[in-house]
């Protein structure tokens, strides 16, 4: 955390002192306050960068992803809405969103999100390893098979995906 304390402390202040309307340094601070688990300071960055343009989707994001780091998924459910409201193509808020939707209980809901991001992004090994993992929970052992097996196909680094492909196959 000391690289963001140093940045919280040195060089954030004198760019918003120079210019307190600079969306970049209040989404850089809102980054760093979030890392350092100051989770409301950095909402309160990100929401005066929107305050200052609405149309910021990158301020969204920042969010959305705030408030799944600090646990609080129906709250980043609806940030991931609000932010794909924003950018309708970007698969990994389709794939973060699934994460939340998982940790409200809503694992259909995730598939579908995991499905769209896969569409959109199709070389996303990490993409068919969540659906995978996520098939495997549901006990559709044969889904699961087939998305591990594309996940390490497309990454054949992706050491939990050829871990969860032989889990997989041995409880089929």
């Amino acid at each position: 955390t000391e690289i963001y304390t140093l940045s919280l402390h040195d060089a954030l202040p004198i760019c918003l002192a120079l210019d307190k309307e600079n969306k970049s340094a209040l989404l850089d601070r809102a980054s760093a306050y979030g890392e350092m688990g100051r989770t409301e300071e950095a909402l309160t960055d990100v929401a005066e960068a929107l305050r200052i343009d609405p149309s910021l989707t990158e301020a969204y994001e920042r969010r959305a992803l705030l408030l799944l780091k600090a646990e609080r998924y129906a709250d980043a459910i609806i940030a991931y809405d609000e932010a794909l409201a924003h950018n309708p193509e970007r698969a990994q808020s389709y794939e973060s969103r699934a994460r939340a939707r998982l940790r409200t209980g809503h694992p259909v809901d995730a598939i579908s999100d995991l499905t769209y991001a896969i569409e959109l992004d199709p070389t996303s090994a990490h993409t068919y390893y969540n659906r995978g993992n996520v098939y495997r929970d549901q006990s559709d052992l044969e889904k699961a098979i087939a998305d591990f097996r594309q996940a390490v196909s497309l990454d054949a680094s992706l050491c939990g995906g050829w871990y969860q492909l032989g889990l997989a196959l041995a409880e089929l």
